[in-house]
């Protein structure tokens, strides 16, 4: 089944992320910080076994990105416990990927700060607009994006039924949907609010 899709339109004004006390962000600095990565992205976006081979597919095997200026670090204390890599794609898209916190620091709204940094870091590198990819079961992770100003597409057959499920599972009434050329599609509702 494909994913969910969202875009940002590249017009919304990013918002700068608010750092708790104890809290920082940082950059992909060297080799060590993979370790890290893995740590923050297994329980989720990686198998649990996974080694530093798994940032490699993902993230260094990617020409599009430049590891020290797109991958950021979410830090307590010192310590990387999130991650999210944001670069600019085909057509001046801009991709936000692989957002992930490392278990113990999930539950504690701590991903806001890191999709904020990335949506921050790709207006500043002049995108179109931004897109990511999500799974259905990630609810969590939607309210987040949906809060951050993304929006469904539309663009394979059965999204707006998907959607329509979604909403009613966050209890979120209606939002715009666009389709994949980010122009306007429509609004859609939650499954029992459907006119």
């Amino acid at each position: 089944m494909a994913q969910l899709k969202m875009y940002r339109p590249g017009l919304l004004q990013p918002q700068a992320p608010v750092l708790p006390e104890g809290y920082a962000l940082s950059r992909y600095r060297t080799e060590a910080d993979r370790a890290a990565w893995c740590a923050c992205c297994k329980n989720g976006l990686i198998a649990d076994d996974a080694d530093e081979s798994a940032y490699e597919g993902a993230i260094a095997g990617d020409p599009d990105i430049d590891q020290t200026q797109d991958v950021f670090f979410l830090d307590h204390l010192g310590e990387h416990i999130g991650t999210v890599t944001a670069y600019i794609g085909q057509n001046q898209v801009g991709m936000v990927h692989m957002v992930a916190l490392r278990t113990d620091y999930r539950g504690k709204h701590l991903s806001s700060i890191l999709v904020r940094a990335a949506v921050e870091h790709l207006a500043h590198k002049n995108a179109k607009y931004m897109a990511l990819t999500t799974d259905d079961w990630r609810k969590s992770a939607i309210r987040v994006y949906l809060n951050e100003g993304f929006l469904p597409v539309e663009y394979d057959i059965g999204m707006q039924d998907r959607w329509e499920i979604v909403l009613e599972e966050l209890g979120i009434e209606k939002t715009r949907m666009l389709y994949e050329d980010a122009t306007e599609f429509r609004m859609i509702y939650r499954r029992s609010c459907r006119q």
